[in-house]
């Protein structure tokens, strides 16, 4: 009904605030089409000097959820455009809240420059905003994303102290670090040590009720690697069966790496 009335109206497209929101819920809500997403762009950029830096900020997230969501279905020509839009809104201030960079919106920059394989520019993230970072968890999150960054290089040995300096009261950083050790251990061919790590995330599950959707992402990790560690390589058919099922189960953490490891076998 509002795209209908704009129709009828297009004068309304003068006012920015109507311009631009009604561009995002083109992009992110109805259309979703990369010509809708061009739109947005064009948009933000001709009247982001109209709205303070906090509504600014909701805006860009949109416009970086869109990207996400696009990356996310392989559509690969996005990376350039979330890395711009991330850059802009990192250099405006507008991804702060209450003078704080969010934690995940820091680790979000920082896993999509190792998806890239970006590192220098990974590495220079962490180190000019970790100072945006909120005190409390500043070095655990630094920790955590330090030890991402060196893994993702081939440095496991480097990655693995780092990880056990990371604060877990926090259930996403827990989760988290225990989840990048079960991959470095198997990676490492410790399979007993993976097997300890196993253990205690499906404890850690069952004693915490307040995950969210959390929940459900790390118990399929748990159940799938459990199947990984004991399928026979020499069994092709029951290789194959396994990954099928987790190419059918919903997307959950290292859902990609786990299948990457099924097919090497």
């Amino acid at each position: 009904l509002v795209l209908a009335d704009l129709e009828r109206r297009p004068e309304l497209l003068e006012v920015p605030a109507v311009r631009v929101y009604a561009s995002c819920y083109r992009a992110v809500v109805a259309g979703r089409s990369e010509e809708d997403f061009r739109t947005l762009r064009r948009v933000i950029a001709a009247q982001r000097d109209h709205f303070p830096k906090h509504e600014m900020r909701d805006i860009y997230l949109l416009a970086i959820n869109y990207c996400i969501r696009a990356l996310n279905a392989g559509r690969r020509e996005l990376l350039s455009d979330i890395q711009q839009l991330y850059r802009e809104s990192l250099e405006q201030g507008y991804l702060l809240e209450d003078g704080h960079l969010p934690e995940s919106t820091f680790t979000n920059m920082i896993a999509l420059h190792l998806k890239l394989g970006h590192f220098d520019e990974g590495a220079h993230i962490m180190e000019t905003y970790a100072q945006d970072l909120p005190a409390a968890t500043r070095e655990s999150i630094l920790h955590f994303n330090r030890a991402r960054w060196y893994h993702a290089q081939g440095q496991a040995d480097t990655a693995l102290p780092l990880l056990a300096r990371v604060d877990t009261n926090a259930p996403y950083l827990y989760l988290g670090a225990k989840s990048l050790q079960l991959r470095i251990f198997y990676e490492q061919g410790s399979y007993a040590a993976s097997e300890s790590i196993l253990q205690q995330l499906r404890q850690y599950l069952h004693r915490r009720k307040d995950l969210g959707y959390r929940q459900e992402n790390y118990r399929l990790l748990v159940q799938f690697f459990r199947q990984l560690l004991s399928v026979s390589a020499k069994d092709k058919k029951a290789v194959d069966l396994l990954i099928e099922k987790v190419q059918a189960a919903p997307t959950f953490a290292e859902k990609v790496w786990l299948l990457a490891q099924l097919e090497r076998l």
